[in-house]
This record gives C-alpha cells, structure tokens and sequence, in this order.
C-alpha cells in the first residue's frame, strides 16, 4: 500500500509541475509580445512621391503580425501540440488512478478473504472443539454404562456360580426327588435388576454385540428367576419325573445361556469400562446347600 501511494504521488508532481510550466509559458507569451520587433522598419518613398506612392510605400514597410508579435501568434500556431502534451498527462494521471483503484481494490479484496478465511477457520475449530468435546463426553457415558452393567451382571454370574447350581443339574437325574431337593435348597431372589432397567436407554449406545449380549442374558436371567420362582411356590407343580425332566431342562436352558454370554459380555464391558476382573470359570463349583439358610429350612 506505501509503494502504490509513493507511484502515485510521483506521478501527480510530474503532472503538477507539467501544468505549471504549460501555464507560465502562456502567461509569458500573453503579457509580454514583442512589439519592438517591428520598430526598425520605416517606409521610403522620394519626396516629390504621389500620395498613392506613400500609401504603397508605407504598406510595404509595416512588418508581418508574426513579425510584430512572435511568441503570441507562435503560441496559436502550437496550441494543438501543447493541448495535446496535457492531454496525455491527464491520461496518464487518469491510467495512474485507475491503476491504483484497481491494486487498492485488490489489496481489499484479499483484506476481504482472509478477514473470511479466518471467520470460517475460527469456525471450524469451534466445531471441531464441540465435536471432540461432545465425543469425550460420549465416552465417558459409554464407560459409566459399561461399569454399571459390569458390576450388576458380574454379581448375578457370580451368585449363580456360587450356588452351584449349574454343576448340581449338569450331574443330578432329573427325577422328582432331586429336583424337589433342589428347589427347596436353592435360593431366588424376587427383585429385579435394577441396573437394566434404568439404563435401558442407554444400551443402543454400546459398540459392537454388547447391546444384543445385554438383552439376551438379562432375559434369561428373567426366566431361570420365574422358573424357579414358579417351582419353588409350587406354581408349576413336580408330582411326576416327567414333571421333574421338563423343569430340569428349562432352568438348565436358562443358565446355559447365562454361562454362554456372561463372559464375553463382561470381557467388553471391562476393556471398555478399564476394568480389572477376573471371571469365574464353571465346571468345578459346588452345589451350595447350605446357602440362604433361612430359605434352605422352608
């Protein structure tokens, strides 16, 4: 911008000085004519000469208007030649302001887009902050989620280990003593779930298999409860082996799918809720009859 101002105001001192010699030069030759260039012309006639011989004689010696005044009527001859020399200044002064417009306009127009490219900078990192702001956020809701269902899940893998149930059917004849042995021995618990229940919402936003992983154990859960809750009130009665055959084989169902999908549902909640645990392992636990004493004397 200083060196398109700098061009610029060369130009218009060139102009200004051109003006200014134009302008002396016409007042020079205006107010100060040569009029003595004449004075040394004198008509000569003899003196016994007629008036018209006088007459004659005079016109031959007045001087020639050019003569008489040079510098003015040189100017009128000229007058083409200097109106075009100002003329072209006042193109060029004209050229050097378009010219200028035009680098001025430029230099804006750039102005202009980085003033946008920067708007639109400052609003794509403001995007990309809300975004990863956003994505951390959903991160942490996604870890939460996964230590909840870890913790809950894990305690009702853990208490059907512990009571041995699994291993206690897996080896005892289904016949109705057994299974009425066992009935009364085990215990169920009447609450549900709390955790599934609360983050039911939740579980679309876990990754991979684990929504599907949830769904299915948690309903088998719910059936190996109502079985069992069924046969221990007596609700689905075992007053024939074969009574005892088809309960031993649903609540055997419902505990393989738990034992099934427990593990890999645990191992994915742990990676992604950072969680430390070991799993248990069924085949060696035992059948634990004296658990839930108050309900074992019923």
């Amino acid at each position: 911008m200083k060196k398109i101002t700098l061009i610029l105001a060369a130009i218009l001192i060139v102009a200004a000085i051109a003006s200014a010699i134009t302008g002396l030069m016409v007042w020079i030759v205006y107010y100060f004519p040569a009029e003595g260039a004449g004075a040394g012309w004198f008509p000569t006639y003899a003196t016994d000469a007629s008036a018209d011989a006088k007459e004659i004689a005079a016109a031959l010696s007045t001087p020639p208007t050019h003569l008489v005044q040079p510098m003015k009527y040189a100017l009128y001859h000229w007058q083409t030649l200097i109106a075009g020399v100002l003329a072209f200044f006042g193109g060029l002064s004209a050229l050097a302001a378009a010219y200028v417009g035009a680098l001025e306009l430029r230099s804006q127009t750039n102005a202009n887009r980085d003033i946008a490219e920067k708007n639109i900078n400052s609003v794509t990192d403001q995007l990309d902050y809300q975004k990863s702001k956003d994505a951390a956020a959903s991160r942490d809701e996604i870890k939460g989620v996964c230590r909840a269902f870890h913790a809950e899940v894990f305690h009702l893998y853990d208490r059907i280990y512990r009571s041995g149930i699994y291993s206690y059917l897996m080896k005892c004849k289904p016949t109705r003593a057994e299974m009425r042995f066992m009935t009364k021995r085990v215990f169920v618990d009447n609450v549900e779930p709390p955790m599934f229940d609360s983050l039911r919402n939740s579980v679309g936003k876990l990754p991979d298999q684990i929504p599907k992983q949830i769904v299915v154990f948690y309903s088998a859960y719910r059936d190996y409860r109502l079985a069992l809750s069924s046969l221990k009130s007596g609700v689905t009665p075992i007053e024939a082996d074969d009574q005892a055959l088809a309960a031993h084989g649903g609540l055997l169902s419902f505990l393989e799918a738990m034992i099934f999908f427990a593990p890999p549902l645990l191992k994915s909640l742990a990676e992604i809720g950072e969680i430390d645990q070991a799993i248990p392992e069924f085949g060696n636990e035992k059948f634990n009859a004296e658990e839930r004493s108050a309900e074992s004397n019923t």
